[in-house]
């Protein structure tokens, strides 16, 4: 495939020895057929697609209630016949989000995280979904050059305390956090078995298991047969299918310095995706605002970047890489974007003042916010204008 070059296919013609070879008789003709053709055509598209019917629009079903601190919300798209089958699926994708929190509680004596900030010198089993996602959490943090690191509660419970005392945290303090930073801390042994090699290392799943929480629920709905549906956590999103009017799903992006106006809109179809941002979650030390996202790298809360929104097949990918967005500068960000290549994309937002923003999208952004022609034909044959 070739990138960043313009390529022109044309059309061979009998050499003619001049330089216009539209002002030859018989070229010129043959020129004006190919037009009169070429018009002819995009008539007839237009008026076989004004006589086709238009996908009627679905009923919807939304149910929305609280988990994990944040409001989760489920819309799916009925079928003519669906006969009360949305309820099960609901009440399956529930059961789906439900199910998560004994596994990721880090103050829940009896789940899978706690079991294993305390398995230093005594591995301990946990649930085989469990032991997946850590392995998953240890391959984002490659992909991320350790800038998402489950291992960083260390770091956070530092804040959190200096939070309460009224203080930053020292930077002696701060180095000794970092020690125990890492998922190099992590072993993985047979048996779904787990061990932290630091006794100091503690692990936060809070944020990917909010997204294995939106999984669970897609894959409940899909196990009923569920074409289009849409799962909302806080910040992250997945989307199946169509919208119910049988458009691709539009998720706004909102502008850090007015939370009124959308910094962006975005239109996909079976993608995730994912905001992590500096305007939602922080705390104040002293009169200063630090964010509630940490870099793992120098125990710091991240600045600079102020929302970071990816797009990605997968939620807690997305989950994942929105986590990073915000803790690389902009241009490292649209860098592993761009090096991942489509249908991924990202959005980044730097505040270098108080009161100004600048924008940073990766390469492939802008397909999920282009309308093309035909998308707006297509509205005006349906009556959308």
């Amino acid at each position: 495939m070739n990138r960043g070059k313009s390529i022109s296919y044309v059309l061979p013609m009998p050499h003619a020895g001049i330089a216009d070879w539209k002002n030859v008789p018989l070229a010129k003709m043959f020129y004006k057929i190919m037009r009169l053709r070429t018009i002819a055509i995009f008539l007839s598209l237009i008026f076989l697609t004004s006589c086709h019917p238009s996908k009627l629009p679905k009923e919807k079903y939304e149910v929305a209630n609280d988990a994990y601190g944040e409001t989760v919300t489920m819309d799916v798209c009925l079928d003519p016949n669906d006969n009360g089958r949305v309820h099960r699926a609901m009440e399956d994708a529930w059961k789906g989000v439900g199910k998560v929190r004994p596994q990721i509680d880090i103050w829940d004596s009896n789940s899978d995280a706690f079991k294993i900030n305390h398995s230093y010198g005594r591995p301990v089993q946990v649930s085989p979904e469990t032991y997946a996602l850590i392995k998953e959490a240890v391959g984002y943090s490659a992909l991320t050059k350790n800038t998402f690191d489950i291992t960083v509660q260390p770091l956070l419970q530092l804040w959190k305390d200096a939070a309460k005392a009224g203080h930053p945290p020292s930077q002696e303090q701060i180095d000794e956090a970092r020690k125990a930073v890492g998922v190099r801390f992590i072993s993985f042994l047979p048996d779904n078995k787990i061990e932290l090699l630091n006794p100091q290392t503690r692990i936060d799943l809070g944020g990917l298991g909010a997204n294995m929480a939106v999984e669970n629920a897609a894959n409940a709905f899909r196990k009923y047969k569920y074409r289009d549906f849409m799962i909302a956590a806080a910040g992250d999103m997945y989307m199946s299918g169509h919208d119910c009017n049988g458009q691709p799903w539009r998720v706004g992006i909102l502008n850090p310095l007015d939370k009124t106006k959308l910094a962006g809109v975005v239109s996909v179809v079976d993608m995730a995706v994912s905001t992590s941002g500096d305007y939602e979650r922080y705390s104040v030390i002293q009169g200063k605002k630090y964010s509630h996202d940490m870099n793992p790298l120098t125990g710091y809360p991240q600045t600079g970047t102020t929302s970071g929104t990816s797009i990605a097949p997968g939620i807690k990918e997305a989950g994942a890489l929105a986590k990073a967005l915000i803790i690389l500068s902009p241009e490292e960000a649209t860098q592993l974007t761009d090096k991942m290549g489509f249908p991924y994309a990202s959005f980044v937002i730097y505040k270098p003042t108080e009161d100004s923003l600048q924008f940073y999208p990766s390469r492939y952004y802008s397909r999920y916010t282009h309308i093309s022609i035909w998308t707006l034909l297509l509205r005006w044959i349906h009556g959308d204008f």
